[in-house]
């Protein structure tokens, strides 16, 4: 993976975040690579789990091919169930994170 991208460092209602990246096979055979996108709200007041799968991508790459996988997140998907059972969304830093629950590739603000 390389050349990993957002398309902003804020998040609205009406302005959702891309998230791209540089998919590319090394290997000598074709093959086919899952990409998971994990979030995480490190302040979130309500209880949630330290990182959050919000999607995944598989992707079928030949032998020495290259492809841009991008994944499009709005704050409907980052939003959580509140104790009354409501679909919230909190003010924010949220983290991103590729496959690797180690390493973050950015965050962006989220702002109501």
């Amino acid at each position: 993976m390389s050349e990993i991208r957002l398309s902003d460092r804020v998040m609205t209602n009406l302005q959702p975040v891309s998230i791209s990246l540089l998919l590319t096979n090394e290997s000598e055979y074709d093959t086919a690579e899952s990409v998971l996108l994990f979030m995480e709200d490190p302040v979130s007041k309500i209880v949630r789990p330290v990182r959050e799968l919000l999607d995944f991508k598989r992707v079928a790459l030949d032998k020495g091919e290259s492809k841009r996988v991008e994944f499009s997140v709005s704050t409907d998907s980052l939003s959580a169930v509140n104790n009354q059972g409501e679909k919230q969304l909190e003010a924010g830093v949220i983290r991103f994170y590729i496959n690797d629950l180690t390493e973050k590739i950015g965050e962006v603000e989220v702002v109501k």
